[in-house]
């Protein structure tokens, strides 16, 4: 059995739990989770989990809406902590990332090709391939 990576988009009213190898993700592992169904994060991965059978996963690439400091993201919309000991713990890998949303968005943005962006200001030319992410928080404020 070839090992799998867990990633998983984490916002403040449901989580995106999916299944990559070798960085393609597999489209057919995506599964959706409304949070207020559950006490904790880790609560949805057992979930997953317990709906996707026989797979042993090598490392885990969580993405939360929220800050992290000191290996622990808080949700900004939900009074959920998510910390690396505890997914360590909850899905025994040992090679795990916790990454802000918007940061995870940032790094994809080298394959995210032309027509995926729209200008906004400066010389015409995109070919530099200068971009940006562009977000605000908090978002019940504005």
């Amino acid at each position: 059995m070839e090992a799998h990576t867990l990633v998983a988009d984490v916002g403040g009213t449901q989580s995106r739990l999916g299944l990559a190898q070798n960085g393609i993700l597999n489209q057919a592992s995506v599964q959706y989770f409304v949070n207020a169904r559950f006490q904790s994060f880790y609560e949805v991965i057992a979930q997953f989990f317990k709906e996707t059978s026989n797979v042993q996963i090598s490392r885990c690439v969580i993405a939360i809406e929220g800050p992290i400091t000191a290996n622990t993201g808080k949700l900004t919309n939900l009074d959920w902590e998510i910390s690396i000991d505890d997914l360590q713990r909850s899905t025994h890998c040992t090679d795990v990332t916790l990454i802000n949303d918007l940061t995870a968005l940032g790094y994809s943005l080298q394959a995210l090709p032309l027509n995926g962006t729209q200008h906004i200001g400066g010389s015409n030319s995109l070919q530099k391939k200068e971009r940006a992410i562009l977000g605000r928080w908090p978002w019940n404020r504005f």
